[in-house]
């Protein structure tokens, strides 16, 4: 193989495994409700990929540099803050739901905020349910999908197209939001310099979390408002469309073998600089080189605690 037929073998890989590592997050996400970590969604690469998925084979050195990369794109979200790994979260996902006892079901979630191009976001009026899957087809997608596309295409009366929130919608709600915040000259410049950057949404929130955690919570509660505003509004122009409430579904109990959030918040803020700490030293040991790792020194049995 010449070097350049190897170097567009490799960049279209790469295309693949970004593809395969947003339907990471995305069956992370919905499994459990939380934002997976990194080192959760290369695992889940793995097991989708049969094992073919590899840093090698897509030209990355590390599994960061593929997040990353995705970052950029617009295909996922990555947060920093938490001490340790780092978390991978959809695009323009949030946090919380607009009831104690109901929240959109995780496909109708999807159809209405995530703005990829490319994506059928339609409500089946037989099964009851929102259907949101790539127009295309897409390496190793479940084979539910390509039965789904032939539905659609066959029986397309029985598909109402669901309405849903631009990227420019919801950088406009964004805009409308941050103005509501009470945030000083310098923060106001800061935050106009994230809303004009290359990835605007993602990182004019994360300048509002880190101003004030409450924020995130705030925000959901905006973009949720307006989602079930869009949705009433569709729901009473089109004959046939459901009840808004008919999208929603009970939020699952929480699991009470898991922590207390507020605990765990708590802890963290009670050892704020030593969690700082760690997460620095795991970013940093994340980066170095084979030979820098075997040059790191460490306690004595410090690697097999």
């Amino acid at each position: 193989m010449t070097t350049d037929a190897h170097l567009d073998e490799t960049l279209r890989l790469r295309r693949e495994a970004l593809t395969l590592l947003v339907r990471a997050v995305e069956d992370l996400k919905d499994e459990d409700g939380q934002d997976p970590t990194a080192s959760q969604v290369r695992l889940r690469m793995g097991e989708l990929s049969y094992g073919g998925f590899s840093l090698s084979r897509v030209g990355c050195r590390r599994f960061r540099d593929l997040v990353d990369l995705a970052e950029s794109e617009g295909l996922v979200m990555v947060d920093t803050r938490p001490a340790g790994d780092i978390r991978i979260a959809p695009p323009a996902d949030v946090d919380g739901h607009e009831s104690p006892d109901l929240a959109f079901s995780s496909a109708t979630w999807r159809a209405m905020v995530d703005w990829r191009p490319n994506m059928l976001r339609v409500w089946d009026t037989r099964d009851r349910r929102a259907r949101f899957i790539p127009e295309y087809p897409v390496p190793l997608e479940p084979e539910r999908f390509a039965s789904v596309r032939s539905e659609i295409q066959t029986n397309g009366d029985r598909f109402l197209q669901l309405p849903h929130m631009t990227f420019a919608d919801q950088l406009q709600l964004l805009r409308e939001f941050a103005a509501g915040e009470p945030l000083t000259d310098e923060q106001e410049k800061l935050l106009e310099a994230a809303l004009g950057s290359n990835r605007p949404i993602q990182r004019g929130l994360q300048l509002l979390r880190d101003l004030d955690e409450s924020a995130s919570r705030r925000w959901s509660e905006v973009l949720r408002t307006s989602v079930r505003q869009r949705l009433a509004a569709w729901a009473a122009e089109v004959a046939g469309a459901p009840d808004p409430e008919e999208l929603m579904e009970p939020v699952p109990a929480p699991d009470p073998m898991l922590p207390i959030e507020g605990a765990k918040r708590k802890l963290r803020d009670g050892a704020g600089g030593v969690a700082a700490l760690r997460a620095a030293v795991h970013r940093a040991v994340d980066s170095l080189s084979p030979d820098e790792l075997r040059a790191l020194q460490l306690p004595a049995g410090a690697l097999f605690r």
